[in-house]
C-alpha cells in the first residue's frame, strides 16, 4: 500500500476464524520529498501531475518480492543502507499499472497538499471519529476545529454529523432487507441503543417504526 504523508485512522477488521496462516509481516519505509526530489533532479521533471490520490494498492509481483528478498540483510542491518536501494524501490513501485507514468508517481510523492474542511468532513460524514479525531485530521486544535466548522456550515460539529448521519439512515431504512442495527453500525453509530435512541428523538418514532410507516 502507498500512503501520502499525513494523518489517518486505520480501522480494524473483524476476521471471524483467525488461524496462524493470517499472520501478515509489514514493512514500512518512508520517501522523504527531499531526497527524493534529489533522486531525479537530472533526469525527471516533477512539474506536472495529475494524479492525486491519498492511499492506493500496488501490484508488481513477482518485482517487489525479489526486492523485499534483497533487502532482509539491510533491514538487519540498517547501517549499510543507503538511498540506493531506496531509489531502487521508488523505480520498482512505477511500474505499477496504477502509476500512469514516473513523473506522475514521483509527484503525486512530494507534492503537498493541504487538507481542508471541504474534502475532509464529507469523507468522513459516517464515521464515528470523535471531534479529537477531527481535529487532529484537520491538524488543528479542538477549539480551532469547532470554529472553523461552525464558520463553514453554521452548526456545531455533534449537531451537524449527527444530522447527516441520520438522514442517510433514514433513506437506507428503505432498504426492507438491511438490518437496522446494520444501518446504525454503517452510519457511525456505535451502539443500536444510541441510533434509536437519537432517531426518536428526532424523527419522533424508532427507526423500525419509520421503516413501516
Amino acid at each position: 500500500m502507498l500512503a501520502k504523508c499525513g494523518n489517518y485512522f486505520i480501522e480494524q477488521v473483524v476476521v471471524p476464524q483467525y488461524t496462524q496462516s493470517d499472520t501478515l509481516e509489514a514493512i514500512g519505509i518512508y520517501f522523504y520529498p527531499n531526497m527524493v526530489k534529489s533522486f531525479f533532479e537530472t533526469d525527471l521533471s516533477l512539474k506536472h501531475f495529475q494524479r492525486h490520490f491519498d492511499t492506493t494498492k500496488v501490484s508488481v509481483e513477482p518485482l517487489l518480492k525479489s526486492y523485499l528478498e534483497s533487502i532482509q540483510y539491510l533491514i538487519d542491518n540498517p547501517t549499510l543502507a543507503d538511498n540506493n536501494k531506496l531509489k531502487e524501490l521508488l523505480l520498482l513501485l512505477s511500474k505499477s499499472e496504477k502509476a500512469l507514468s514516473i513523473q506522475a508517481f514521483v509527484a503525486s510523492l512530494i507534492v503537498p497538499h493541504e487538507y481542508n474542511f471541504n474534502e475532509i468532513i464529507p469523507k468522513n460524514l459516517y464515521s464515528n471519529l470523535s471531534l479529537d479525531d477531527f481535529a487532529h485530521l484537520c491538524s488543528c486544535s479542538v477549539a480551532t476545529f469547532k470554529q472553523k466548522f461552525a464558520e463553514l456550515y453554521n452548526k456545531s460539529p455533534a449537531k451537524y454529523l449527527l444530522l447527516k448521519k441520520l438522514k442517510k439512515a433514514s433513506e437506507m431504512l428503505h432498504i426492507k432487507s438491511k438490518p437496522v442495527a446494520d444501518i446504525a453500525y454503517d452510519y457511525g453509530f456505535e451502539t443500536l441503543t444510541n441510533f434509536n435512541k437519537a432517531f426518536k428523538k428526532h424523527y419522533g418514532q424508532s427507526p423500525s417504526a419509520y421503516r413501516l410507516s
